[in-house]
């Protein structure tokens, strides 16, 4: 496997025109343990794009931006400036992260901490094809009790690159490492997971595990969707972009 790669991402300042989204790639309100899998997307037919138009940069961890919070921004979102070189990955995976009850973390422009941050456009190698889900290790708040060990999804930034507006340039970075992992033996609520007897087709498109399904965004504009990491699998907040309304939708 090659060290490095050599890919186009966007550069400079969206705004006033390219629909993007920064969300969970898995659909964890739709999809079971272990899959099937329920993929996020950004692309709909109302605004007149389509899958193919949409870039995609995948983080194990978090999305935020360094420069501003996405989550206070207010005000017309089709004109905020969104900008590549400003968006971090808080990476998780691989990381001992802090566990136990702590103080809700009002500075969105900067990684929680126990994730290490790092430039987005450095994990371009790894997009809504290949990315996977990963594991995340909670440290033990309690003496004498086990980490905590959960499976979280990647986030990922879609940006419709067809828009004149956006231009792509060259960089190269590190390879993508992906880690498929087995199938899980317990649901998230610690029960056994009794596998189906019932055949299935064996097919993979593009890149995606076997027996996925696309779940397409039904919005009218670009929409963030942040999933807490300290929360367990049944508790998400859904923070919506409507471009077209100008409106902020929870």
């Amino acid at each position: 496997m090659p060290s490095s790669i050599t890919t186009a991402i966007p550069t400079g300042i969206l705004s006033d025109g390219p629909d993007w989204c920064i969300q969970g790639l898995i659909d964890i309100f739709t999809s079971e343990d272990g899959g099937p899998y329920f993929y996020n997307e950004c692309a709909n037919s109302t605004r007149g794009d389509v899958k193919t138009d949409f870039e995609t940069l995948c983080c194990d961890g978090p999305v935020i931006d360094a420069s501003r919070s996405l989550w206070s921004y207010r005000g017309n979102f089709s004109s905020y400036p969104l900008d590549i070189e400003n968006l971090v990955c808080c990476r998780e995976g691989g990381q001992l992260l802090p566990g136990g009850i702590g103080p809700i973390d009002n500075v969105k422009t900067q990684c929680e901490y126990g994730a290490k941050p790092t430039p987005l456009a450095s994990v371009a190698a790894t997009n809504s094809h290949n990315a996977m889900p990963f594991l995340v290790t909670y440290e033990s708040a309690l003496a004498g009790t086990a980490d905590w060990t959960v499976t979280n999804s990647p986030t990922c930034l879609w940006i419709n690159t067809v828009h004149p507006d956006v231009t792509m340039v060259e960089v190269t970075v590190p390879a993508a490492e992906i880690t498929t992992l087995p199938p899980p033996t317990t649901d998230k609520f610690g029960n056994t997971i009794v596998t189906s007897t019932s055949s299935s087709s064996e097919t993979v498109t593009e890149g995606r595990p076997s027996g996925s399904t696309t779940s397409t965004s039904s919005s009218a504009g670009a929409r963030l969707t942040t999933r807490l990491s300290r929360a367990s699998a049944i508790i998400a907040a859904v923070l919506c972009l409507n471009l077209l309304s100008n409106t902020w939708q929870l």
